[in-house]
């Protein structure tokens, strides 16, 4: 059976490497240090595949800190990456739970960020709804940030995006099919965009 012949502290990067008959090693965090079969200890395959399992799932939370260190993820985000990364499920609950307990995850912060970069850009509902998506958000964050979004006048933030773009009215008819097409694309409805433009019709 195999055997557990060394179990060596690595404090310097807060893990220990355990290693199996002197050729196998897993290095695991130390906070693992209490369920680490002792010295000598006699394993079974399932218990050399649990080892093996929990270094994957450590793996997997540092490259999810690196990740998280660039921009803010969404609880669900964070579940994909893990399932996607082949981490089995009661070490991903666990990583999850843990990121949660240090508050690195905030769906509601998350969601409130993009309804105010939403703001900043002249966005309508429809982009702010395609952002939420993507940053996949809790539904109840997501309804906050189109609250957020909505104190804040859609018609006029449509006038000042089309003002920065194209100048003051009167605008020529190719003008005002551009201005539409920007709108459209920034996530505007149709009769905001018509009365923004002042026109019940495209020309």
């Amino acid at each position: 059976m195999p055997t557990v012949t060394a179990i060596t502290p690595r404090r310097s990067t807060q893990s220990i490497v355990v290693e199996i008959d002197g050729e196998l090693r897993f290095r695991l965090h130390e906070r693992r240090a209490p369920s680490i079969p002792p010295q000598g200890s006699l394993l079974h395959a399932d218990e050399v595949e649990m080892l093996g399992d929990a270094q994957h799932a450590d793996e997997s939370e540092r490259r999810l800190l690196r990740l998280l260190e660039r921009r803010g993820r969404s609880r669900q985000e964070v579940e994909e990456r893990l399932q996607t990364w082949g981490v089995v499920r009661h070490e991903a609950s666990s990583i999850v739970d843990r990121l949660d307990v240090l508050g690195l995850m905030d769906d509601a912060a998350l969601a409130e960020a993009a309804a105010d970069r939403a703001i900043a850009r002249g966005d309508g509902r429809g982009r702010l709804a395609a952002q939420l998506t993507s940053l996949r958000v809790d539904e109840p964050a997501a309804q906050g940030a189109q609250q957020r979004l909505a104190e804040s006048s859609e018609l006029d933030r449509a006038l000042a995006l089309i003002e920065q773009r194209f100048g003051p009215p009167p605008h020529d008819p190719a003008t005002l099919r551009r201005a539409f097409a920007l709108l459209a694309r920034r996530g505007y409805d149709e009769d905001v965009s018509r009365s923004a433009l002042g026109v019940e019709e495209l020309p």
